[in-house]
């Protein structure tokens, strides 16, 4: 469950001392995972790339956002 008041205030602090928020997620390289839990919808709006990392060519693209 967590406190989404905590995360929320987490992920400002942590937007605020970053240029970007790179989150990468091994369940996103699957075509029917959606981000639609409390958590990742409290994270979202912070997050300026969601990207897979299920294998290597994922892993690959992480240089194109760095």
């Amino acid at each position: 469950k967590g406190n989404m008041e905590i995360l929320k205030n987490s992920m400002t602090s942590i937007r605020a001392r970053s240029k970007k928020i790179i989150w990468l997620n091994p369940l996103a390289g699957f075509a029917s995972y959606r981000p639609d839990t409390a958590g990742m919808q409290t994270a979202m709006p912070f997050i300026e790339v969601f990207a897979p990392a299920h294998n290597a060519d994922s892993l690959s693209q992480l240089g194109k956002w760095l």
